[in-house]
């Protein structure tokens, strides 16, 4: 199995993984759960405690083409984000959150969003810039991919948080430095 021997290198944790397979229902498409073993060797019902985050990335962009073969490649690296914010919240950690996602009210929801989201990498850095009612301004620092990743993480966790209307712009600022804009009415 693939697997981070050197703790400096940069991996997306078990968690991740978790929420990723969950989201995307592997379990229930068994050429999915085939092809997960056979091209990045990985058992989705023993996932290891960390991953390398470059074979994540391609991991991403196989499962866009499998599952999104119609949509533009923005749409399909969104749609994987909002199954992986999916994912998150059917584990039990995520129905607690989501409970809590109400009471907290949209503003307090989406910087906790952020912040959860922003923090789930052991590497990089996220930074909140900006912020007054109904709008954030965030920058993910040193972490290469698909922004769209994260903006359709962000957009699902609007929804759940019963956000209407919410919208995130994103700009690359470097190759793996990210400015992200969310905003709502509020």
């Amino acid at each position: 199995m693939d697997k981070v021997t050197n703790w400096n290198e940069p991996a997306i944790n078990k968690s991740g993984l978790t929420a990723l397979v969950t989201g995307c229902e592997i379990a229930l498409k068994p050429i999915l759960a085939a092809g997960l073993k056979e091209h990045f060797n990985l058992d989705y019902l023993k996932l290891p405690a960390r991953y390398p985050f470059p074979r994540y990335l391609e991991m991403l962009d196989w499962l866009r083409r499998l599952l999104y073969p119609l949509n533009t490649l923005e749409l399909g690296y969104e749609k994987i984000g909002r199954s992986i914010t999916k994912g998150f919240f059917q584990r039990p950690v995520g129905q607690v959150l989501k409970l809590t996602l109400g009471p907290l009210g949209p503003q307090r929801s989406v910087h906790y969003f952020f912040r959860i989201a922003g923090g789930a990498l052991p590497f990089g850095e996220f930074q909140i810039v900006a912020e007054h009612p109904g709008y954030i301004r965030a920058i993910l620092y040193r972490v290469p991919g698909s922004p769209d990743v994260m903006r359709g993480m962000g957009l699902e966790s609007m929804e759940m948080a019963g956000i209407k209307h919410g919208s995130i712009k994103y700009t690359k600022l470097t190759p793996q430095d990210t400015q992200f804009e969310a905003d709502w009415p509020s």
